[in-house]
């Protein structure tokens, strides 16, 4: 449904709206303006019409949500090889800066089993406290019990940011939380900053295939979610920093959960290019196959 509308009184029909809509929503009909399916409510048309005969009708704050409720920022802490993944802790270092600007704790969630000595590691990259849940059921992912165990400590604690990292689990593991929590949620973000004045997380990334840089907020409803991809951010070693270490019970049981993971089939250990400062490639322009032996040498001489 969109919020969108026109004012029959007041437009003129000069259709100076319908080209400054990115999504072709905006046509002329019987002389006067039409907002049609295609509208995102993005409000980029607003400021094109002279008699200011487009409106939106932005939705209120949904009943029983106060915002003040909600208060710190969070890291949802993946884990790779029983430790914390790269860009958890690029997150933490991001989430640090965040935190400064709200004067609010900085927390990471952490879920798992048997996992409580990777909090020193956390408070080392600038965690203030540690949400630890652990159970049988979360000793390796699967969506159903991350969000239902994630789902319980945020409702318990109502942190008014969550970041992810914006790899195939955590974005499995933010899109169904988020849809969960009825909440917004901004993908691939390259820039995170904060609006002071309303509290708001300004998420930005790229849209229209790159052409533009969109900045997203979520206004109205709490937690602020967002996944940003691995070496968008850097860490910021803490060492000696102190935290706290909460403990949050993680009410879960098989029969509740659609999918249980009963076993888990490692692969090969492979290079992975996202942890890579340097990759040397080669392409068709090297002509032949055995020409990729260049290629080769070149990435050995590079370490």
């Amino acid at each position: 449904m969109a919020y969108l509308r026109v004012s029959e009184r007041l437009c003129i029909g000069c259709a100076a709206c319908v080209p400054t809509c990115p999504f072709g929503a905006l046509e002329m009909a019987e002389g006067l303006a039409r907002v049609n399916e295609r509208c995102t409510d993005c409000g980029a048309c607003l400021e094109s019409c002279p008699v200011e005969a487009l409106v939106l009708d932005r939705p209120e704050v949904a009943a029983g949500v106060n915002l003040e409720d909600y208060r710190g920022v969070w890291v949802a802490v993946e884990l790779q090889s029983k430790r914390p993944a790269p860009v958890s802790l690029e997150l933490l270092g991001k989430g640090r800066e965040l935190a400064d600007e709200l004067e609010v704790p900085l927390s990471a969630l952490l879920l798992g089993d048997g996992v409580e000595r990777l909090a020193e590691r956390l408070f080392s990259h600038g965690a203030d406290v540690v949400h630890l849940a652990e159970h049988r059921l979360l000793g390796r992912y699967s969506t159903d019990a991350f969000v239902e165990a994630a789902a319980q400590v945020i409702e318990r604690h109502r942190p008014e940011i969550i970041l992810f990292g914006a790899t195939a689990n955590g974005r499995d593991w933010a899109g169904a939380l988020a849809t969960r929590l009825h909440t917004g949620l901004t993908a691939d973000c390259t820039e995170l900053a904060i609006d002071r004045e309303n509290r708001r997380l300004l998420q930005t990334r790229p849209a229209f295939g790159g052409n533009i840089m969109a900045t997203i907020i979520t206004p109205n409803h709490r937690p602020q979610m967002a996944t940003v991809r691995s070496k968008v951010f850097l860490p910021r070693p803490m060492p000696g920093h102190q935290g706290q270490l909460v403990r949050d019970e993680a009410a879960l049981s098989e029969a509740e959960l659609k999918a249980v993971l009963k076993r888990f089939i490692a692969a090969e250990p492979e290079v992975n290019i996202a942890d890579a400062q340097v990759i040397v490639a080669g392409g068709r322009g090297v002509g032949r196959p055995e020409n990729f032996r260049l290629v080769r040498e070149l990435a050995e001489a590079l370490g």
